[in-house]
């Protein structure tokens, strides 16, 4: 399964906005401007997705860490000029989101709600959990009491390039454009 990216990157309008700046901070510094820029806000925009995706989903913030990575752009010149957020993982079980039995299934804290899974149990009975389960929480899947499937939650993946995380990146990617004038200033400065 390829893992969903989202990415930074610059676009034609920024190298026509600052090209007379970028020129005479020759190839080293531009580069360098550049990557600046995108690492600085890409972080930011890192941040705003693990957010909104915490949110969005109902998953820890730990496990959130744990799937995200990043791809930051590079100052050397001819590296990449891109900071890519990359979703890596399965979908997670119920187990991660609280679960509990009653009559008529499982309930769980799953996309930012309580909601109930009809027809889902955790042991033979409410408030009972069976060990040989592990907390998971499982369905049939036919009338008979046998077989049975663990049911699943949220995946970062799938989630992270729909809804509130995708407009929370878009809305911090518009940003890299006024901090590229800001990293130039920096340059030009000795920084």
């Amino acid at each position: 399964m390829v893992s969903p990216t989202i990415t930074l990157a610059f676009q034609d309008q920024v190298m026509q906005r600052y090209a007379n700046q970028l020129a005479s901070l020759g190839d080293a510094g531009a580069q360098r401007a550049l990557a600046r820029a995108l690492n600085y806000e890409g972080r930011k925009a890192t941040t705003a997705v693990k957010r909104a995706l915490r949110k969005q989903t109902s998953i820890p913030y730990a496990l959130i860490n744990r799937g995200i990575r990043t791809r930051q752009a590079s100052p050397k010149v001819g590296g990449a000029l891109e900071f890519a957020i990359v979703g890596t993982g399965r979908p997670f079980s119920l187990k991660v989101f609280k679960p509990k039995q009653f009559r008529a299934g499982v309930k769980a804290t799953v996309w930012g709600r309580r909601q109930l899974f009809p027809g889902t149990f955790m042991g033979p009975r409410p408030g009972v959990i069976a060990p040989a389960l592990g907390g998971h929480a499982y369905h049939r899947t036919s009338p008979s009491r046998l077989p049975i499937e663990k049911s699943w939650g949220p995946s970062i993946p799938v989630e992270m390039v729909i809804g509130e995380t995708k407009a929370a990146f878009e809305k911090s990617a518009s940003a890299v454009l006024d901090r590229v004038s800001k990293e130039i200033a920096t340059i030009m400065r000795g920084f």
